[in-house]
């Protein structure tokens, strides 16, 4: 599948906690990425806490 210009980059600031669920929604809205995109994006984001969480304990 490929992605939206801003995809990557929407990603990466969304996985370093410098883009809310908000902002990501309104990223949404302005057709800057997908609402699949977004899914995908939380998804990482789940997946990459869920991580760092194994690794604490």
């Amino acid at each position: 599948m490929e992605h939206s210009k801003r995809y990557e980059d929407i990603k990466a600031r969304y996985l370093k906690n410098w883009v809310t669920k908000e902002q990501l929604a309104r990223y949404v809205e302005l057709k800057a990425i997908t609402a699949a995109e977004m899914q995908e994006i939380m998804e990482a984001k789940e997946q990459k806490e869920k991580g760092e969480a194994i690794e604490i304990q």
